[in-house]
């Protein structure tokens, strides 16, 4: 048997490489140093199996002028797929990992989702959500255990702006004061004194506050407040009617309501507030405080 065994071995070597020829197993006409010819829909056609513990084979590449290259390996810590593993390696880190389970891990040896990259990622290219790479301007937004999906970048444009407005009403008709906190495109967007005027048609988002306090002398049985914010040729209205508890002189009201809308404007149009105050009861109004902020940007055109 061993007699037969080396007589094909150097056969083998006689027809291949020792000759300086291609090498062909399962064909007659090689056409690289070696080529397999192997048909099978199961089997392998060239296989590794390795004796040492938990390790799979290994295939190294590397130039004849350098001591360092790279390899790929096969690793076993188990019989089941997630415990199956395909590194590439340099000399120093597992550059890559494939589980058995179809996980990959990037600079990761332990994968826990399809793809694992431990470190930064660079794209040149297009990021799609479910097939789609969104429309210009968009952002991609998490919803949570959902998959994401593409939003419009509501703060990707210039049109953003912000005011505080106060007024100081001993008595008299209401008159907010506005102050600028910051307006990126005066373009689009003019802060006067008392109104708000949009020079760019489009949807916007409006929000803010409004803080209302008074004193006053003797104890009001109740304090009637509402506001109105007029956006362009809408108008939202805010009512609050309740009974106060407190008693002696010098009481003290104080309310503050948050206020958010969204809403096309068609140039030129104006934002500005309508305030409303009464009371029940009481000999009074010592003073009285409006105070606030107003934001709000250019969604889309």
């Amino acid at each position: 048997m061993k007699k037969i065994t080396i007589v094909f071995f150097i056969s083998f070597l006689l027809s291949g490489n020792l000759s300086g020829q291609n090498v062909g197993i399962g064909t007659a006409n090689p056409q690289s140093k070696l080529q397999i010819n192997h048909r099978s829909s199961v089997g392998p056609g060239l296989k590794l199996l390795d004796s040492a513990t938990n390790l799979g084979g290994v295939i190294e590449f590397q130039n004849i002028s350098f001591t360092r290259g790279m390899k790929l390996a096969g690793y076993s810590s188990s019989n089941f797929n997630n415990g199956q593993y395909l590194d590439i390696r340099s000399d120093s880190i597992t550059v890559m990992t494939v589980k058995g389970n179809g996980f990959v891990g990037i600079r990761d040896l332990e994968p826990s989702y399809p793809l694992d990259v431990n470190g930064d990622m660079n794209v040149t290219g297009l990021i799609r959500a479910n097939g789609s790479a969104g429309l210009s301007r968009q952002v991609l937004t998490s919803n949570g255990s959902a998959d994401p999906t593409w939003e419009n970048a509501a703060l990707t444009n210039t049109t953003r702006f912000a005011a505080s407005f106060v007024g100081i009403f001993p008595s008299g008709p209401p008159s907010e004061t506005y102050t600028t906190i910051y307006n990126l495109n005066p373009a689009d967007i003019t802060i006067g004194t008392n109104v708000i005027t949009i020079n760019k048609s489009g949807l916007y988002h409006i929000e803010g506050y409004l803080t209302r306090e008074a004193n006053f002398l003797g104890t009001p049985s109740s304090v009637y407040s509402n506001f109105s914010l007029n956006l362009g040729s809408s108008v939202f209205d805010y009512e609050f009617y309740e009974p106060l508890k407190s008693s002696g002189s010098g009481t003290l009201f104080k309310r503050s309501t948050h206020f958010s809308q969204d809403i096309h404007f068609t140039a030129p149009a104006t934002i500005n507030l309508s305030l409303g105050f009464g009371f029940i009861g009481g000999l009074s109004l010592l003073s009285r405080t409006e105070t606030g902020k107003i934001t709000g940007y250019l969604i889309s055109e």
